[in-house]
């Protein structure tokens, strides 16, 4: 929903990367911090085999021991991609410590330039029934444990340049379990070399009490100069 965050905050850390083949390394972070609450570190190993990248990670974020594991290659020119993360939770006061979060998506561009994408994300926390708006999702509470309150929400998205200056996006997410959906149409018009206007809509529809039926219209507009 935030369509505007090309550039994420970033943070004081240390890192030391190892190469041990052409694609493949080992990597080791470390956040600076000033209390055991703040304390973040992992560790990384990236590979390539039968034609696909592997990832395996592990370490302790934020009162949470991680693991995790992620693969991307293509089937038959459709690139297929896909992760999952295992959460552990060491404060006492959680009744829920042990959580996984993963995703798969595929994604195609065709020869007339047309690209769609499709993706599902699941999280074990994630509710089933009484899924009601989540104010975190859209004043940067996320995290992620916490991309999505439901269970499972299914993606798609289609982008289009009509013209080199013209670029057509669109955009939906479904809640498979209220039946509650959100669909997002943008176009950007390059106006300059280095300016770019962006018109874009966000509707949300379902019943009452659920998770995007009482959020209504948001309409914005971005002139964004690269400099």
């Amino acid at each position: 929903f935030d369509f505007d965050y090309e550039e994420r905050p970033g943070t004081d850390a240390v890192k030391l990367q190892y190469y041990t083949g052409f694609v493949s390394y080992g990597e080791f972070v470390c956040q600076l911090c000033d209390s055991v609450e703040d304390l973040s570190f992992a560790g990384l190993y990236k590979l390539n085999k039968w034609n696909y990248d592997f990832q395996f990670l592990g370490g302790f974020v934020k009162n949470n021991w991680v693991l995790g594991t992620g693969w991307s290659g293509n089937i038959k020119g459709a690139a297929f991609r896909g992760e999952a993360t295992y959460f552990y939770a060491v404060e006492e006061n959680i009744s829920n410590k042990h959580q996984v979060v993963a995703s798969v998506s595929a994604d195609y561009s065709f020869k007339n330039q047309l690209y769609a994408q499709i993706a599902m994300i699941y999280n074990s926390l994630g509710k089933t029934e009484d899924i009601r708006f989540d104010e975190g999702v859209f004043f940067g509470g996320t995290s992620a444990k916490n991309l999505t309150p439901s269970r499972m929400e299914l993606f798609g998205q289609v982008s289009y340049p009509f013209t080199p200056l013209i670029n057509g996006n669109f955009a939906t997410i479904l809640n498979p379990y209220d039946g509650s959906f959100f669909f997002g149409p943008g176009i950007a018009f390059s106006v300059q070399k280095n300016l770019e206007f962006l018109l874009f809509a966000q509707f949300f529809r379902g019943g009452a009490g659920t998770q995007y039926g009482d959020i209504g219209q948001l309409l914005y507009w971005r002139l964004r100069w690269n400099f």
